[in-house]
Formats: structure tokens, sequence, C-alpha cells
């Protein structure tokens, strides 16, 4: 009976030993996610109008991501949030183009569109990706 408790002692020691390593791996490993080379709009728009912006990117991962854009001024005096949105894309190399309704009440000036993805590659992790589009216009709006 003894001989049976020091086995299943050493054996709780190891399976533990091995679940820390595995919870490690899983907490600092670099998991490749998303690698934006682009992100230009494609239109001018007025206040209230479509705004299209395309990006150029390669996703590695089938990970759900959630995507958080905000519209900045580009003397950071205004910023404009927009909900998050849960996307699903597959993974490969792609450019799209991805419309977003702006609201009646954005001034007209110079803007840039920051966007913030957040990758749950496991239980236990975030990995969070940002980029930003080139500066554009964002016209008056016609009265």
């Amino acid at each position: 009976m003894k001989l049976y408790k020091e086995y299943t002692i050493y054996a709780l020691i190891v399976f533990s030993n091995f679940f820390v390593i595995y919870l490690g791996y899983l907490m600092i490993y670099p998991f490749k996610t998303l690698e934006v080379y682009s992100a230009v709009a494609i239109n001018e728009p007025k206040a209230g109008e479509v705004l299209l912006y395309e990006v150029d990117y390669c996703k590695y991962t089938t990970a759900p991501t959630i995507v958080y854009r905000t519209l900045r001024s580009v003397d950071e005096k205004s910023m404009i949030p927009f909900p998050a949105v849960d996307t699903i894309t597959s993974t490969g190399c792609k450019k799209t183009s991805i419309p977003l309704q702006l609201l009646d009440t954005v001034p007209a000036g110079k803007y840039y569109l920051n966007i913030n993805i957040t990758f749950k590659v496991n239980a236990f992790r975030e990995i969070n990706y940002q980029f930003k589009t080139k500066p554009f216009n964002v016209l008056e709006k016609d009265e």
C-alpha cells in the first residue's frame, strides 16, 4: 500500500510539472496572428456617408477576433469610437474593402482610422494587434 501512495504522489508531481510547462507555453509562445501591409481610405466621404477603406493583410490564425475601430482627427482633438465587431475570416493573404458608416455629426477635417484587433488564441490568452489607415479627409456635409 505504501508503494502505491508513493507512485501516486510521483505521478501527480510529474503531471503538475507538465501542466505548468504547458500553461507557460500557452501564455508566452509568440503566436503569429496577423500582418497588415497597408490600410488606406478609398474615398473621401461626407458626414453620414459610408467610408470605404482597403486593407492588405495576411492572417495566420482561425482564432475568434473582435475588431475595435476609432475615427481620430490628425490633430488628436477628436475621437469617435464605433461599436465592436466580431469577425470570422479565413486564413491567408488578401486585399479587402471594408465599409464603415460615418455618423451625421462628424465634423469636416483630416482623420485616420485606428483599428485594434483582439485575437482569443486560447483559453488563457488574448493577443492585440493595432494599425491605422493613412490620413484621409471627411468632407463638409451638404445642407
